[in-house]
């Protein structure tokens, strides 16, 4: 998923989309706002180098240097972001196409005007690229007619590309830099944004899950007392001894007793387990595959930047539609980094590192693997080193997650009791099988089994 970085300065709010740096809540008098050229004089020297080398957003300069008169782009954050947006067509005229605005009535596509040139003197048009009022409408010989112009101009972003320099990442401008993910970019209403309202946005998504989980815990549980009551009686019509009968009817409350204690004590490891499940490798080609986000060089097994690598546009569509780690987010990702997924190791190359962890819980990467530690508070564990380049080397360690906290050492009381021997050896394996229907092991047995149950239905909807 897509990570923008929101940047806030005395001039304003900016937010890097697209390629463009945007003025948050500007009006048509600010666009030029949207000019790369004032990102130098918003930030300081520490901040441009932060946003040039991880979000350079140089698309301003492309749209001013190619010669179509717009620029296409498949980003609806992008337009969902900005107000005063036009309507356009497309004209062909002596082999090539123009934007031209239109009354809304005749446009095929939706777009914003931008003043470009040194003092502004021309207009040109971003354009979504999808049409509106879902039109039959292909942007393939637009985009043919765009990569071309872009071609012919890679010289001239060359020349204006500035020079990296090394990011310090402990650098407090990232402490005020917001990474907003797309999903909740169009869910903001207001701006400037803060970290209250995302963290607003957090809390309303968990209460929907929760809602949900509410309802599914509810659900598990009633459908576990009916299937345990219809089993005791099943087992009550085999008993065939009237000072046996009340057995039944005395156990009823244990089994409450105990499938109410296993519901609030199993649900959230049961749920916790089931949306961890690891993902597995998916192949792109023999060269390159996916594992839990990361895109992996195969041949070279080391994770590897996805819009560095040669693909044909099939694979690159195929890869869009993964939902990969945004590269330039990761890049500013303060490590080490924990990862879960131990398919991830199987797949590249990694190493035996030491971590420490101190009183506030900041994880750092010792020098020495095989010096004695007597401080509990250092553990070693695969670790995968992912090369940055000029934002260093950035650790990824394998998370040991404590397996024993999923039993429950502590039971509710037991107080139901069954006679061992009754005097005969039907009924005595009758109050067998009993005493382990009402049992908290067995209780459970038939709670996680249910639970599987309800994991498999959901598997065959999705």
């Amino acid at each position: 998923m897509k990570v923008y970085p929101v940047i806030t300065v005395p001039k304003g709010q900016f937010i890097v989309i697209d390629g463009f740096l945007v003025k948050l809540g500007a009006d048509e008098r600010e666009s030029g706002e949207m000019f790369l050229r004032d990102a130098r004089n918003l930030l300081t020297f520490e901040g441009w180098n932060i946003l040039r080398n991880s979000y350079y957003p140089n698309a301003l300069i492309k749209l001013k240097e190619i010669r179509s008169n717009f620029y296409l782009t498949d980003n609806p954050s992008f337009f969902n972001l900005l107000r005063n947006k036009i309507s356009v067509i497309f004209i062909k005229n002596q082999g090539r196409f123009y934007c031209r605005r239109v009354d809304s009535g005749k446009s095929t596509h939706q777009a914003l005007s931008i003043k470009v040139g040194d003092k502004g003197q021309r207009v040109k048009y971003v354009v979504y690229d999808k049409p509106i009022n879902k039109l039959d409408y292909s942007a393939d010989e637009l985009y043919v007619q765009q990569n071309q112009d872009l071609e012919q101009v890679k010289p001239i972003l060359f020349k204006n590309t500035p020079p990296m320099v090394k990011v310090d990442k402990e650098n407090p401008i990232l402490d005020n830099i917001l990474f907003v993910p797309e999903n909740k970019l169009s869910k903001l209403k207001h701006y400037p944004i803060r970290k209250t309202h995302l963290r607003q946005i957090e809390r309303e998504e968990d209460e929907k899950r929760l809602a949900t989980l509410w309802e599914l815990k509810e659900k598990l549980l009633r459908i576990c007392f009916e299937s345990c009551f219809w089993q005791l009686e099943r087992l009550r019509s085999k008993c065939h001894r009237k000072d046996l009968l009340g057995k039944f009817e005395d156990c009823k409350d244990q089994i409450k007793i105990n499938l109410l204690d296993i519901n609030n004590a199993y649900f959230p490891l049961l749920i916790q387990e089931w949306f961890r499940a690891f993902p597995t490798l998916t192949k792109i080609n023999d060269n390159y595959g996916i594992v839990d986000k990361f895109v992996i060089d195969l041949p070279a097994k080391c994770i590897v930047d996805p819009e560095t690598i040669n693909l044909s546009l099939k694979e690159r569509v195929f890869l869009q539609e993964q939902n990969t780690i945004d590269w330039s987010a990761f890049k500013l990702l303060r490590g080490p980094i924990p990862i879960h997924n131990t398919v991830l190791f199987d797949h590249v190359n990694w190493e035996l590192r030491r971590f420490s962890k101190d009183h506030q819980g900041h994880i750092s990467i010792l020098e020495d693997i095989n010096e004695n530690f007597a401080d509990s508070n250092s553990i070693a564990c695969r670790c995968i080193a992912v090369n940055l380049k000029e934002f260093g080397i950035m650790y990824l360690y394998e998370s040991v997650d404590d397996k024993g906290a999923f039993y429950r050492h502590q039971l509710p009381p037991q107080s139901f009791k069954l006679p061992r021997d009754v005097g005969d050896k039907k009924h005595n394996k009758l109050m067998r099988n009993l005493s382990f229907f009402v049992s908290y092991g067995g209780l459970r047995t038939l709670y996680i089994k249910t639970f599987e149950q309800f994991k498999s239905i959901h598997s065959k909807t999705d």
